[in-house]
């Protein structure tokens, strides 16, 4: 059953309002208060969005009303407060996960502070539950308590407050969601079943919209590829049909120049030539006149001998 709820402000720990199930009394808003000033001095232990449950190892006597349980608190200033929590993370959450047992820990520590961390906000609800479905509802409970309180004020108005500045318009409200969780345990805790279930099956869905979404891009980084190399293997193509150009162009450069040299030396020899005989080369010509003449005067000589 919830007891005693609180919403504060985390910064300096101001009070904003508080509401108590009636017919309890005690030193509980002591023994908060206590938690909130550890809380707002030290907030890297429920960092903005998280959310976790404490006890109070101390004893002393709490009266509950026409409760007939003695319940234990810390006795004269209610002592330090033992962080001993149990949660596990689960996404930005914090969500109770031990099951109630029934060993001397859970005798001496019948009391719980479940806190909620929203933004500039800390929301704490005390209770006496010990199974860890009820401890879900009482987070569920916060939740709710967050979103009416968060369309109710802005986050401008909550840092100008003054103490207790909420207490007139929000007091009545809290205490009417305390009532409706501790008569709707039943359904509530069904309903938290079912949320839970939903947030597993949301996860899995991101899960598998993720895993989609990675083979999409993994298809298109495929397609990319098979595109790039369809590219590659024309320009390959290309290259290879201008090396080929370029080789052929070489070789008929290459014939050129040797022909060119014959040319060049043909022209030379010309030259030299011409310039011992002429252009004529009468030289060469003469040359071959004399050699018949002195094939004819070898004839002569032949017949006068003959004769």
């Amino acid at each position: 059953m919830l007891l005693y709820t609180l919403i504060a402000r985390s910064s300096d720990g101001c009070i904003l309002v508080e509401a108590t199930t009636p017919g309890i009394s005690g030193n509980h808003i002591q023994i908060t208060n206590q938690l909130l000033q550890k809380l707002t001095a030290n907030p890297h232990i429920i960092p903005v969005g998280n959310r976790k449950s404490f006890t109070n190892s101390t004893r002393s006597g709490y009266n509950a009303g026409s409760s007939n349980k003695q319940n234990q608190w810390g006795g004269g200033g209610g002592g330090d407060i033992e962080m001993k929590s149990y949660w596990n993370n689960f996404q930005t959450e914090e969500v109770y996960n031990a099951e109630p047992r029934t060993n001397s820990i859970h005798e001496d520590i019948p009391h719980y502070f479940h806190v909620q961390r929203g933004e500039s906000v800390l929301f704490i609800a005390l209770s006496d539950d010990a199974t860890s479905q009820n401890h879900r509802i009482n987070f569920s409970f916060l939740l709710d308590v967050q979103k009416e309180f968060v369309k109710k004020y802005t986050p401008n108005k909550i840092l100008k407050a003054n103490a207790y500045g909420m207490e007139k318009a929000f007091s009545k409200p809290l205490s009417n969601m305390m009532h409706h969780c501790n008569t709707n345990r039943n359904p509530m805790g069904n309903d938290t079943k079912s949320s839970k279930l939903n947030a597993e099956v949301e996860s899995i869905k991101k899960v598998l919209g993720v895993n989609m979404d990675l083979l999409m891009m993994r298809e298109e980084y495929v397609l990319d590829l098979m595109d790039q190399t369809g590219d590659l293997l024309v320009d390959a193509k290309v290259f290879s049909k201008r090396g080929q150009k370029l080789k052929r162009a070489l070789k008929k450069k290459e014939w050129m120049y040797k022909l060119i040299l014959v040319m060049f030396g043909l022209l030379t020899i010309y030259l030299m030539m011409a310039k011992l005989c002429g252009f004529g080369l009468n030289c060469v010509a003469s040359g071959n006149g004399n050699g018949d003449d002195d094939n004819g005067d070898a004839n002569q000589g032949d017949d006068g001998m003959n004769d």
